[in-house]
């Protein structure tokens, strides 16, 4: 089940990757299917992964009726099936996994699933815009019914495993641990690459830090503009790259850097394609990650793998990557000069061939996701 629109930037990263992974077993012991909720994912994953991908289209106005009279007790008790079981039992699916966190998995309590959790930090970010109470009161209710019914749930890192053990009672062999690769690292990119966008070409060819996220509030942008003010700007010899969606804080950001006086050393650019990611990524000088969740991300394992150093948040990263970055103290201003003084001098070369091994090893053995599948067959 891909619940996921093309705007997700990172998250739909991940469903372009699992599909991909999924496809290239080539595993004739299980037929696997694609399945979306958004006609605009569908044609997007048909066309770039060359997939048949099924549609389950929640937003239908049958769809959205039932579902909201099998919310209610009174009448879940009489309809037999889910809108989402319906489907699932006459098209011959036998489980459903979900690649990536949704609330439709409250609607599979007759039907064997597998689930997916991102990152539970947004407990602690409740203020923010972006998580309000209907929003966290749907996580809540989503993940608490995957560890009640689902048949395991996939997490990133050991300790995201250790936190949703501890907030919703899961069971530990029901916690299956599965990093996912960034799919731009399965891209080939010409020797010679040059972007379409003639500013893009522009930035490469001068010093940069970069930092890919969408425009939220929790991606923490704002920490780097306001520890501008505490830089040198005599000294200050590259720019800051921002890429990603506008997730509706964009001009926040753009406001406070004006109000800062340091607009001429931030660059915002929208979402680019997979090949200018790729393109930014190996042509910048290290990145920058001061986001307030996750135990781990794609920037991160995408740092490790085209060895740029990163500064990173470590607050919420997983213990094990910890000696992977230069830690960043989002909490004090001065430290994201102390980070980029630390990288101007030292040699980072170890670090960062330590990184590319860590990253060949986390995803040695990939294969695992599939072959989960086929035990469950087996049982």
């Amino acid at each position: 089940m891909i619940d996921i629109l093309p705007n997700s930037g990172g998250g739909f990263h991940m469903a372009k990757s699992i599909c991909q992974i999924i496809k290239n077993q080539d595993n004739r012991k299980i037929d696997f299917k694609f399945l979306t909720t958004y006609r605009q994912t569908k044609k997007i994953l048909e066309d770039e992964l060359n997939l048949k991908i099924n549609l389950f289209n929640k937003n239908s106005i049958f769809n959205r009726f039932l579902s909201k009279i099998y919310k209610i007790k009174l009448f879940s008790n009489l309809i037999k099936f889910s809108p989402l079981e319906k489907y699932l039992k006459n098209n011959f699916f036998d489980l459903i996994y979900f690649i990536s966190p949704s609330y439709l998995i409250t609607q599979c309590k007759k039907i064997d699933s597998v689930y997916t959790i991102w990152e539970t930090q947004f407990n602690d970010l409740q203020k923010l815009p972006e998580y309000q109470n209907n929003i966290i009161n749907l996580r809540h209710d989503s993940f608490n019914f995957a560890s009640k019914y689902s048949k395991k749930i996939f997490v990133g890192t050991g300790e995201l495993a250790n936190e949703v053990k501890k907030l919703y009672a899961t069971k530990t062999n029901k916690l299956f641990y599965q990093p996912i690769p960034p799919y731009i690292i399965s891209k080939k990119m010409k020797k010679n690459y040059k972007s379409k966008n003639n500013f893009i070409n522009k930035i490469i060819k001068n010093k940069y830090y970069f930092y890919p996220a969408q425009y939220w509030k929790h991606k923490n942008h704002e920490y780097i503009i306001k520890a501008f003010k505490l830089l040198d700007k005599k000294k200050i010899d590259f720019k800051i790259v921002f890429s990603g969606y506008d997730k509706g804080y964009l001009s926040n950001l753009e406001l406070l850097a004006k109000k800062m006086n340091c607009s001429n050393f931030f660059i915002f650019l929208n979402y680019v394609s997979d090949d200018d990611l790729i393109f930014l990524y190996k042509n910048c000088s290290a990145l920058i990650i001061p986001s307030l969740v996750g135990t781990h991300t794609f920037p991160l394992y995408e740092g490790f793998y085209f060895k740029k150093p990163l500064i990173y948040n470590s607050k919420n990263l997983d213990q094990k990557f910890r000696e992977n970055v230069i830690s960043l103290n989002t909490d004090d201003l001065k430290s994201l000069g102390k980070c980029i003084n630390y990288i101007n001098k030292k040699n980072l070369k170890s670090m960062i061939e330590s990184n590319f091994a860590l990253y060949q090893k986390n995803f040695l053995d990939i294969n695992s996701l599939v072959n989960y599948f086929l035990h469950f067959k087996k049982n």
